[in-house]
């Protein structure tokens, strides 16, 4: 009989995004581990890390959290979940230490990790290169590597002497690169109302888009306004008043279902982009954080997919433009003037260029190597 050697690695990420991720990363793992090796991981985790075989360590749900003045009546939550996040990761001595996105709670915890003898992966680390650049100088000492998600920030962190692997996103490997037919004249053209999963973006984003869907609701458009689960009270509640707007669940969407989206900034722009579908983005926060938070930007782009392609490919509603009369001339000025097609084939030009470039390695082979385990050769696994 086989002796097996067991691993504990902790894990930890914040909102749907990261936490997705870190359950990709968890299965990948699990399909190249040898039949000697075992992990058991343990930590903060949402419902996808868990049905992966994460044990939550830290709590059920993990607070997401972003913004400035928006983080204040949130502070006693925030400070009691980084109180229980710290605690569980160091309550015992973990072979790795897996730190997804999250930078203000896994910043701290990566230096207190690394000075206990754990080694830190951080998965997703901070957009210095985007805004708050002073951080990048802090890394080296809250993490032994990062695994980052685009080709370029791996050349960023290099100049802070981070030790940095371009493993992809996940995203690219589903990106339409070829041209999407064209909607039907005859059927209404369907529009994704997508404020975010937080709940001052919901608060801020969704009245504003609900307002333009009643502008533009009879004008041959169907609205569908797409949630979490975790916010079904706070979306009907504004709903009240929008009966021409009709829920869905987030895990229910499909990116490339619809003809249109309005967007608050955040993952889903990505994903929008990657199924070929134009979106309009409308952001809005308070006055003072928005002006705290433009000393700190460095693109002046908010959406990702933008900030990639290096100009702004789909048009960005920020804080005062993101009002209902300018959303609907947006939508309107993307479908009667070729703005909605010329915006698919920028992310079928994005996507190709993406996906040229090749990762130095998977997440999968980066955690397996920080663990020194020798992955399952590919031979056996398909033997399997």
């Amino acid at each position: 009989m086989k002796s097996i050697t067991e691993y504990s690695v902790f894990i930890s990420a914040g909102e749907s995004s990261a936490d997705s991720l870190g359950a990709a990363a968890i299965r990948a793992v699990r399909n190249c581990l040898p039949e000697n090796a075992y992990i058991d991981w343990r930590g903060s985790a949402g419902r996808a890390m868990r049905e992966a075989g994460v044990e939550a360590v830290c709590g059920q749900s993990t607070p997401s959290a972003a913004g400035l003045l928006e983080l204040l009546p949130r502070a006693r939550e925030l400070y009691e979940f980084r109180r229980k996040l710290f605690s569980a990761a160091l309550d015992r001595h973990y072979d790795l230490a897996l730190l997804i996105d999250m930078p203000d709670f896994h910043l701290p915890l990566g230096r207190r990790l690394m000075a206990a003898g754990i080694p830190v992966l951080l998965y997703v680390p901070p957009q210095t290169w985007a805004w708050r650049s002073s951080r990048a100088a802090d890394l080296p000492g809250c993490c032994n590597r990062a695994a980052v998600l685009f080709e370029f920030e791996k050349r960023h962190l290099a100049r802070f002497g981070v030790q940095a692997e371009y493993v992809g996103h996940p995203i690219l490997d589903g990106w339409h690169t070829t041209e999407k037919p064209a909607p039907e004249k005859s059927r209404a053209l369907r529009i994704a109302l997508l404020p975010g999963s937080r709940i001052h973006e919901i608060a801020c984003n969704l009245p504003p888009m609900l307002e333009a869907a009643e502008l533009l609701g009879n004008r041959g458009f169907e609205f569908e306004v797409v949630h979490m689960s975790e916010n079904r009270e706070q979306i009907y509640r504004l709903l009240d008043a929008s009966a021409s707007v009709k829920p869905i669940e987030r895990s229910y969407m499909q990116p490339d279902a619809y003809d249109l989206a309005l967007c608050g900034a955040g993952t889903v722009s990505l994903e929008l982009a990657a199924a070929g579908t134009p979106f309009v983005l409308c952001h809005r926060i308070s006055h003072v954080s928005y002006t705290l938070a433009r000393r700190f930007i460095k693109t002046g782009l908010f959406a990702m997919p933008n900030i990639l392609a290096g100009y702004a490919a789909a048009p960005e509603l920020i804080q005062a433009e993101c009002r209902a009369g300018r959303i609907a001339e947006e939508v309107m000025h993307m479908l009667c003037d070729g703005g909605a097609e010329r915006q698919r084939k920028a992310w079928m030009r994005l996507g190709s260029d993406l996906k040229r470039k090749p990762c130095d390695s998977t997440i999968a082979e980066l955690i397996l190597d920080m663990l020194d385990i020798k992955p399952r050769s590919k031979t056996s696994f398909e033997s399997a």
